[in-house]
């Protein structure tokens, strides 16, 4: 029995040991289960918490864009005022930041067309995460008021002692006064009252303000066309297919840097845009006989940045073939679609499309014009029967550049940026 006792003595601190180990490892293993459910929840945290801050984060970028076009709305002069490149840097929002850059992806500069887009970068961010979104806001066109008016002008409109005038189809409208000491057969429009006189349509005083052209528009313009010789222009043909002094430029733009001397176009027949320039104190006379007209539907006819008179007396005189001795509707310039090869034909005395003097006009003759006439300076009617056929086709066709721009958020340019 003493031997059988001090066996089972021996065995029972074993079975104390197994048990120890076993709870321990229970323990440890309770242990590891719980720091890893401590850990697995800190992840899931910390997972949620980061995609709540790139959700946020891309809510900022978006935002930053949508600051870009109430900036761009607030501010007329916002293409100077604004740089190309960032427009705003770290700008605390919520619980971050953001940052708006705004580029003129055509050229890299804002500043020389109006009619050019802007392309936005908005990065916004939140703690670690970062959103980068990009959108392109487009220049919409819309036509200038002055391009609805037979007569647009900046300065006044004068009428002078017992002359007539007539316009047809809109009437004429001046951002100054009307000082009308004969007969305007027609409608008139003015923002400050005036001399009346005789008006036989509606007159309207206290007017809506007409907006003039962009300063830039003539350049944008002579940056596509063709040079030619300063001087007059007196028996020529210069249209797309012609051009007597070289090339033709296809669109039938053609550009004469006058300067410091007059010009007069006469016995000319001109299909296409002609911008003549020249200093102040000159002038372009249009004498008899010309037939202008614009070749594209959506380009003036002619552009003068100075002073322009038209002494075309449309009521009594003609463009002819025989007394110029040119042929005006050769093969590679039909009028009205006929061409041939002979100096026997006769074409109107008139101007035809947008007419557009960045100087005074005035007018001496009784010069018929089947468009409409913008003035940036005065307008002075100095005879009697000229007239303004008004075309609604000069509003409606949009002519480069004379417009204003609507800048609009474009629907299918926002795209998130990875990896910049």
């Amino acid at each position: 029995m003493v031997i059988h006792d001090s066996i089972f003595a021996r065995a029972h601190p074993r079975r104390r040991g197994s048990m120890y180990l076993a709870v321990l490892g229970t323990s440890m293993l309770v242990t590891v289960v719980g720091i890893s459910a401590v850990l697995a929840t800190r992840v899931e945290r910390r997972t949620v918490q980061d995609a709540n801050d790139l959700t946020e984060a891309r809510l900022y970028a978006e935002s930053a864009i949508e600051t870009g076009m109430y900036l761009i709305q607030s501010d007329s002069h916002w293409r100077t005022n604004r740089p190309n490149g960032n427009w705003q840097t770290n700008i605390s929002y919520g619980s971050g930041k953001y940052t708006l850059a705004g580029v003129d992806p055509t050229d890299g500069d804002l500043t020389d067309s109006q009619s050019e887009p802007v392309l936005f970068t908005g990065t916004g961010t939140v703690r670690n995460a970062t959103y980068i979104v990009k959108a392109t806001a487009n220049a919409n066109p819309i036509p200038l008021d002055a391009l609805k008016k037979s007569v647009a002008a900046n300065g006044d409109i004068t009428i002078n002692l017992l002359k007539s005038f007539t316009v047809t189809g809109a009437p004429m409208a001046t951002n100054g006064k009307l000082v009308n000491f004969g007969t305007v057969n027609g409608a008139v429009e003015t923002v400050v009252a005036g001399t009346v006189g005789t008006v036989t349509g509606l007159y309207t005083a206290g007017a809506p303000t007409l907006t003039m052209p962009d300063a830039n528009l003539i350049n944008n313009y002579i940056a596509v066309a063709t040079t030619i010789p300063t001087g007059d222009i007196d028996k020529r043909l210069l249209t797309p297919g012609s051009n007597p002094w070289g090339t033709a430029n296809t669109d039938g733009v053609y550009f004469m840097n006058a300067v410091n001397t007059d010009v007069t176009v006469k016995q000319s027949r001109i299909w296409g845009t002609l911008i003549i320039r020249i200093n102040a104190g000159r002038k372009v006379t249009f004498a008899d006989p010309n037939l202008i007209q614009n070749y594209r539907a959506d380009y003036p006819a002619i552009i003068v940045d100075g002073a322009a008179d038209f002494s075309m007396t449309s009521s009594t005189t003609s463009l002819m073939e025989a007394s110029s001795g040119t042929n005006f509707n050769p093969a590679n310039s039909p009028y009205l679609g006929a061409w041939n090869a002979n100096t026997l034909d006769t074409y109107p005395n008139e101007v035809w499309g947008l007419v557009h003097i960045r100087g005074n006009t005035s007018i001496s003759a009784s010069t018929r014009f089947h468009g409409s006439i913008l003035t940036e300076g005065t307008f002075t009617v100095k005879i009697s029967g000229a007239e303004v056929d008004y075309d609604s086709s000069i509003f409606n066709n949009k002519i480069v550049g004379y417009s204003t721009y609507q800048m609009t958020l474009t629907r299918g340019t926002w795209e998130r940026v990875v990896n910049p």
